[in-house]
């Protein structure tokens, strides 16, 4: 590994540091880490709990010496294994579903999508302002999260303990580095890149490609005039009739049609804490069904304006039943709009957030994020440099060519994503419905949605 270090292979072992600036109101914490295994999302089941309940964390570094459980520290900077979020830093007692879903919020910043490489030294670090609530994690000298920017004042923290403890398995720990205040992010660049353990290039090319947009690409449109393409479903979605193309599942009543497009508005975040599973079935969030199927490859277009910040909103493509029957004519229609049909349920589909400025995402800047369900499978991430603009008209290309998919906004390429049926995460998906989905606190309307499909050999 080319560098002194020292590697724990007992759950139960590891290192304290009685000096560090954890408890003070400013600082900033570094370490190089060298994963002897890749670590990153992973599908989870039962089973994998019976010994060690703690297996999908790796905490590097946290103020309580029990090391493979985060929830209870006050402090933790950790990766968890679950699709999202995956890489996080916290300064409050609790998971990352009470210090997200819950009025008693904490102080947490997170990415969404994150991979450590095996045999190979990584910078991470994070930095905090409690008084002014800004909190922030890096990884190989690039930012890749902040805490929840949609958050009105200052979100609550917890003192940490007065001992640092690491000692996350199978990892070698290298130099560990504490200061008094909040380290710029060029500084916190300068550590990863000082030269005293060896940065990888390639490796900081990933982190960057996928966390600042460091290789932005130009998306090119299909030539629907040729390539065997066919026109589908074209809706201008200034027409009341409009409406009759969907199955509305879920929230309902702030859905209208006017000449300015169709706008979707769903409720504030307080409507869900207060009531996160009613029996009636979820009403902050809904969909937008095409009761009309599509099969073969496709591309998917519209328009989308946002009206205030601090939604998120999602399409999902050929999702079908579990064999690829038509679930919504085949079954009793769903009327929850909770996320559970997304990723919870036998309904399989590829899901692509767009516009995420959810309480629980990065939301510094506009990420996107597709996965393939219900398996949980992550198929592409991308940070970009942008923020949202309100009452711009932005143009989303969904484009599906065999087991290749791309996205894109405004022709800047966003997702890119190679599937395949071999990988015990279902078949490469050909055939379904498209949904226009929002989660709560969304206001946005949608114009000039035009889906086509050709035949996999044209």
């Amino acid at each position: 590994m080319g560098r002194p270090a020292v590697v724990f292979d007992r759950l139960h072992s590891g290192f304290a540091l009685t000096r560090n600036t954890l408890q003070a109101d400013r600082g900033t914490a570094a370490l190089w880490v060298c994963p002897l295994d890749d670590i990153t999302s992973q599908a989870q089941h039962p089973q994998h709990r019976e010994h060690n309940p703690g297996y999908d964390h790796y905490i590097f570094l946290s103020d309580l010496e029990q090391p493979i459980d985060a929830r209870p520290a006050q402090f933790a900077l950790y990766l968890h294994t679950w699709w999202h979020p995956v890489f996080m830093a916290k300064w409050a007692r609790g998971d990352y579903q009470s210090l997200f879903w819950s009025h008693d919020r904490g102080a947490i910043a997170i990415a969404n999508h994150m991979r450590l490489h095996r045999d190979r030294w990584q910078h991470l670090a994070c930095s905090w302002d409690r008084t002014r609530g800004l909190y922030k994690i890096y990884v190989n000298g690039v930012l890749v999260g902040t805490e929840d920017k949609s958050y009105e004042g200052v979100i609550p923290n917890q003192p940490a303990g007065p001992v640092a403890y690491g000692g996350a398995p199978r990892t070698a720990y290298g130099e560990v580095s504490f200061y008094d205040d909040v380290l710029a992010d060029d500084q916190v660049h300068a550590l990863a890149h000082d030269g005293s353990y060896p940065l990888d290039p390639e490796l900081y090319r990933e982190t960057k490609k996928e966390h600042a947009h460091g290789e932005p690409a130009e998306f090119t449109p299909p030539d629907l005039n040729a390539d065997g393409w066919s026109s589908q479903l074209e809706l201008p979605l200034t027409r009341d009739e409009d409406l009759l193309a969907f199955y509305h599942q879920g929230c309902n009543n702030g859905t209208s049609v006017s000449e300015n497009g169709l706008r979707v508005t769903t409720p504030e975040l307080g409507n869900y804490y207060d009531a996160p599973k009613p029996p009636w079935g979820d009403q902050t969030r809904m969909y937008l069904w095409t009761r009309q199927t599509f099969e073969g490859d496709l591309y998917v277009t519209f328009e989308f304006e946002l009206h205030r910040h601090g939604g998120l909103a999602l399409l999902m493509t050929q999702a079908a039943g579990m064999h690829g029957e038509d679930f919504i004519h085949t079954y009793h229609p769903r009327v929850d709009g909770s996320m559970s049909m997304v990723c919870w349920e036998d309904v399989r589909n590829y899901h692509w957030e767009y516009m995420r400025e959810m309480c629980d995402i990065r939301n510094d800047v506009a990420t996107h994020a597709m996965l393939k369900n219900p398996w949980y499978k992550p198929m592409s991430y991308l940070a970009t440099q942008d923020q949202w603009e309100l009452g711009r008209t932005y143009r989303l290309h969904y484009l599906q060519r065999g087991n290749h998919i791309l996205g894109a906004i405004d022709n800047v390429k966003v997702i890119d994503a190679v599937d395949t049926s071999w990988d015990n995460n279902g078949p490469v998906l050909r055939n379904g419905a498209v949904a226009l989905r929002c989660m709560m606190r969304t206001d946005m309307t949608f114009r000039n949605l035009a889906i086509y499909n050709r035949s996999e050999d044209a």
